[in-house]
């Protein structure tokens, strides 16, 4: 074949090989044309065994792009978690009766550092008054909220490409928290608890306060939801006997959420509340039982400050 045909254009089976003498063979010419434009190229045969060439023959063609349109060029993903994969569509309509190729052009602009997104076919072709649905994977790896544009190419096409944009809000995992009577039943904790004008000789009243975030995480503070536990009230308890009280920590999210707790007891007491769960990973749809024990000592008002962080 003549050295001006282009690889990405022309495809020749078989390139080589011979013809019986009066005999027959089939040559087949695959013309996938990515220009707009006339073509008119020239196939030759030529022989080893003879100088001249053998046969000629012309091949012309005029070339145009169709029109290829996204149907819904941007997408409202609404709130998704972060650095979990989420799978969507795109469509490419082609209401002309020629196919056309499309091929993805990825970015490694700061777009990639916002969110990771991927086509399950990089090219393909639109049949003719086709629609072409691609599957489109989508993880954010940023949180906030998220304007990623990406961009299609239309092979022969001499506009700017197609494109498509996804918006949503990046957010971590979302944890709730309750707390539970030794009764087993789920109570909702107020946080305006008034201390009581008499106590009891044998018996003391605590309350433990829980955050969410400490000072080290407060960028952070908005981006991982937690269900209001402001309190945990172990109410009058005897001294020199250890009490527990079970915190429940949900996590109602596709992710997991890993995190480090810290207790601080008051100075002048500081052996009265211990817990034994330091750091942990609470899985998605899981729920942690977090217990924390209560050891008085005497007949006083003790309080603690728990402090949750959780890693995003």
């Amino acid at each position: 074949p003549d050295k001006s045909f282009e690889l990405r254009e022309f495809k020749i089976s078989p390139n080589c090989g011979t013809v019986a003498k009066f005999s027959t063979q089939t040559i087949e010419v695959n013309f996938l044309p990515i220009s707009v434009k006339k073509y008119s190229v020239r196939l030759n045969m030529d022989s080893d065994k003879f100088e001249e060439k053998l046969y000629s023959m012309v091949i012309t063609a005029n070339c145009f792009c169709p029109e290829i349109s996204i149907k819904e060029p941007v997408i409202d993903l609404g709130t998704l978690f972060k650095d979990h994969k989420y799978t969507n569509t795109i469509k490419l309509l082609n209401n002309t009766k020629y196919p056309a190729k499309y091929e993805y052009i990825d970015d490694d602009d700061q777009g990639v550092v916002e969110a990771k997104i991927d086509l399950g076919k990089f090219s393909g072709v639109i049949a003719a008054n086709g629609i072409s649905e691609i599957p489109i994977y989508i993880t954010p790896n940023q949180l906030g909220f998220l304007k990623v544009s990406r961009y299609i190419r239309i092979f022969g096409n001499e506009n700017d490409p197609l494109m498509f944009t996804i918006n949503c809000l990046c957010t971590g995992p979302n944890i709730k928290m309750s707390v539970q009577e030794k009764e087993n039943k789920v109570v909702e904790i107020n946080d305006d608890e008034e201390e009581p004008s008499k106590k009891s000789p044998s018996k003391s009243k605590k309350s433990t306060k829980k955050e969410s975030q400490n000072s080290t995480t407060k960028e952070t503070n908005e981006e991982v939801k937690t269900g209001k536990v402001d309190v945990v009230d172990f109410g009058l308890i005897k001294v020199l006997q250890e009490h527990e009280n079970i915190l429940e920590i949900f996590n109602d999210s596709l992710i997991s959420a890993p995190f480090t707790c810290r207790l601080e007891n008051s100075p002048k007491s500081p052996n009265a509340f211990s817990i034994s769960i330091t750091e942990g990973e609470i899985q998605p749809g899981e729920t942690l039982h977090f217990p924390i024990k209560a050891n008085l000592i005497d007949i006083l008002t003790y309080k603690a400050k728990l402090t949750f962080s959780f890693k995003l």
